[in-house]
């Protein structure tokens, strides 16, 4: 909803099971959020794609956006994902394919969780997620 967008002092936003419906757009949370640190928004019914500009959020370090109804291709979203990330819940959205770029590991250095369990990813796990040491 637009009317989390725009906010520079929210650092924590939790939307999880609220029955929130309809499709995610890149102006919901607006690059206006510049301090948001931590984004729940599962258990809702989205029938979306992940807008990219989520991922590119300067101070998010914390995105849950699990059994949520997500589709589409995820691959253009791991391509923004800023450097910031530590926990990244992506899971229980069998609609939500692509695969995970090898470019976006290695700028993905604070990243130590990641679950993607139950989507429709494709390809290999790229090698450079092995150099992430806290993950």
């Amino acid at each position: 909803p637009p009317v989390f967008a725009n906010h520079p002092s929210l650092e924590y936003i939790d939307i999880s099971y609220t029955l929130f419906y309809g499709a995610l757009e890149a102006n919901d949370f607006g690059q206006g959020n510049t301090n948001l640190k931590h984004l729940e928004m599962g258990g809702n019914w989205y029938s979306s794609t992940v807008p990219t500009e989520l991922a590119s959020l300067p101070s998010l370090e914390r995105l849950h956006i699990r059994d949520a109804d997500l589709m589409g291709d995820v691959s253009s979203f791991f391509e923004y994902l800023g450097s910031n990330m530590v926990e990244l819940w992506l899971d229980a959205n069998p609609s939500l394919g692509g695969s995970i770029p090898s470019s976006t590991i290695a700028s993905s250095s604070k990243l130590v969780s990641l679950s993607l369990t139950e989507c429709n990813l494709t390809g290999t796990i790229p090698s450079e997620m092995g150099l992430l040491s806290d993950l």
